[in-house]
């Protein structure tokens, strides 16, 4: 009996002993099992990470394409608005119309010519070029642009009235005849305006 009893006293410390090693070994899994989970984890992170990265670098860059795209675009549009600008204030100035040039031209240059008489008059020698000069900066004035050739087809009709009514100032006439006075004194006016000047003081009497 005592046998038997010994027996059963050294199975259960192999078992017990066993039962140990199983938990052991248990825990030893168990603790090689969670590092291998927390390196793979960790490498996990990094590899995430490193996309994230990688994607907010992508992402960065093309949105600076984008952004560039944007203001070449922008640039592009109001090239294009501004060339529309000029295409569509040349349509509507006299300039682009050969004919109307002319014909404000020929006006300016009959008003101009009723005011000094033929081409062989004092008045006309002394005064031509100044007067047409005069007429065109007139015009300028009253349609306020920079040149007649800027003037607006919708203001043409008008700029041709305007060109007939124009009369010189006595006050242009007296600056011009001074300043020819000024230039025979110094010997400086050319022999055909210096006898004009003669023949045409002696017709008014002087400087008005």
């Amino acid at each position: 009996m005592s046998n038997e009893l010994a027996n059963l006293f050294n199975k259960n410390d192999l078992i017990n002993g066993i039962v140990e090693i199983n938990k052991k070994r248990d825990l030893e899994i168990f603790e090689f099992v969670g590092e291998m989970i927390n390196n793979e984890m960790s490498k996990f992170k990094e590899y995430v990470d490193d996309r994230l990265l990688k994607l907010e670098k992508t992402n960065k860059t093309q949105l600076q394409e984008i952004a560039q795209q944007m203001t070449t675009q922008e640039k592009n549009i109001d090239d294009l608005k501004e060339r529309m600008k000029k295409t569509e204030e040349y349509t509507s100035i006299i300039e682009r119309d050969s004919a109307k040039l002319k014909e404000l031209s020929k006006v300016v240059k009959k008003t101009v010519y009723k005011h000094t008489g033929s081409n062989t008059s004092p008045k006309y020698i002394l005064f031509y070029d100044c007067f047409i000069k005069n007429c065109y900066s007139k015009l300028q004035e009253i349609f306020e642009v920079n040149s007649t050739k800027k003037i607006k087809l919708e203001d043409f009709d008008l700029a041709l009235k305007a060109a007939e009514r124009w009369r010189p100032s006595r006050a242009l006439i007296n600056k011009k005849l001074q300043e020819y006075i000024e230039k025979q004194e110094k010997g400086l006016l050319k022999e055909e305006k210096s006898k004009a000047l003669d023949v045409y003081l002696d017709e008014i009497g002087g400087i008005l």
